[in-house]
């Protein structure tokens, strides 16, 4: 159900494509408008992780990946983009960095 208010007064419909099993993304998109799965303040705590990450890409050591992604798991809650970050820096420490799993 999609709750709406207007002028003081609330509407209640129902979404018109299936949302069971749907992704996040796609819900969010289709009933909000909206291609951000995260909210604002969160997007830009990930992005200063991301950038300390790509900063220190090729000199950081394993150890301060993992130092980093705890860090991450501390700070953030799940959300894909999260995920993603954490991928990216994983593969950067086993090697796979820039290949397609």
């Amino acid at each position: 159900m999609v709750f709406t208010k207007e002028n003081s007064e609330v509407a209640v419909n129902r979404p018109d494509y299936n949302t069971l099993g749907a992704s996040i993304n796609k819900i969010t998109l289709n009933t909000f408008g909206k291609k951000e799965t995260i909210g604002g303040y969160a997007q830009q705590q990930m992005q200063m992780l991301k950038n300390r990450f790509e900063q220190g890409r090729h000199s950081d050591t394993d150890q301060d990946k993992q130092a980093l992604i705890d860090e991450i798991h501390q700070q953030l809650g799940d959300s894909v983009e999260k995920v993603l970050l954490i991928k990216t820096i994983l593969d950067s420490m086993t090697g796979l960095e820039g290949t397609e799993s």
